[in-house]
């Protein structure tokens, strides 16, 4: 079966995806090849953005022409990015209240109410 993992860390940075792209955020929790996709949450459980992607920052050594892994960047879309998208997608206003009621709709159905 599959393995779920949840990891701690925090949000270490938010940045601009090129110069009119839209805005990311590193955070310092760890996640696998295959998270892509996968909720990052707050302290409270809400979901505060998606994982999407590592970018490995690499040194190398002039002198020995080895490059070695400096660190690894972990991304992830912030939340608000993805409820634009959302709206824009749809044509209606997504918002933190929406998304709570999709929520709660989504464990009506689970729990058979």
């Amino acid at each position: 079966g599959q393995q779920f993992f949840l990891t701690r860390g925090c949000v270490s940075r938010y940045f601009k995806k090129g110069e009119k792209g839209p805005i990311g955020m590193a955070v310092t929790a760890d996640f696998a090849k295959g998270s892509s996709g996968g909720p990052v949450f707050d302290l409270s459980g809400r979901v505060v953005g998606i994982v999407e992607a590592t970018r490995t920052v690499h040194y190398d050594d002039a002198e020995t022409g080895k490059s070695n892994v400096q660190m690894v960047i972990k991304c992830a879309i912030p939340s608000p990015y993805i409820l634009e998208v959302l709206a824009a997608a749809t044509g209606r206003p997504f918002n933190a209240e929406a998304v709570q009621n999709l929520s709660s709709a989504s464990e009506d159905l689970q729990g058979g109410r």
